[in-house]
């Protein structure tokens, strides 16, 4: 499984962001180890998180999407390809307006969620996804079964607070 990969790239990152150097130059750093290295999928995941820190969902999706087809199988590689895009979906939309990321996003993250219940992040960001597309009960859902994994985890909260708003059911919230 790739989750070797993901706190090697996190670590990558770290140790970029202290060299000073000018983001556009990391970019191109990542982007060329990406092609120096194709079957590394450390650099792949290190080019999508850096790209996700820019908020540039865009390349962070096509970073996402690369690794994704060398290990199409592999649940880490999906959960961060099925964020991104949800992340990419809720951008500078109003609701109205949700792009077709946030669907696509939610049915890997269904996927994953469903194949390896224990990967917190994809569950969170799944419920996240059912809120903002309007399955508010779905979302509520989600997250009340997530709660048990992250009992402080501040993101759960505003998203199961957020759906049980727009269900009437706040209170339940408080209980």
């Amino acid at each position: 499984m790739i989750g070797a990969h993901y706190a090697a790239a996190q670590s990558l990152i770290t140790g970029l962001r202290q060299t000073g150097a000018a983001p556009a130059v990391l970019a191109e750093m990542l982007g060329d180890a990406v092609a120096r290295q194709p079957d590394d999928a450390t650099a792949g995941i290190a080019l999508g998180l850096w790209f996700w820190d820019m908020e540039d969902w865009p390349r962070a999706i096509a970073a996402y999407r690369a690794v994704a087809t060398r290990w199409p199988d592999d649940p880490v590689v999906r959960a961060l390809l099925g964020i991104t895009l949800v992340r990419f979906g809720q951008s500078d939309r109003g609701q109205s307006d949700l792009g077709p990321e946030l669907a696509e996003g939610g049915a890997i993250l269904g996927a994953v969620a469903a194949q390896v219940p224990e990967i917190a992040d994809a569950r969170l960001w799944l419920g996240i996804a059912q809120s903002a597309m309007g399955d508010k009960a779905a979302a509520v859902a989600t997250l009340d079964a997530l709660e048990p994994m992250l009992p402080r985890d501040p993101n759960l909260h505003v998203a199961r607070a957020h759906a049980l708003l727009a269900l009437g059911r706040l209170r339940e919230g408080w209980a």
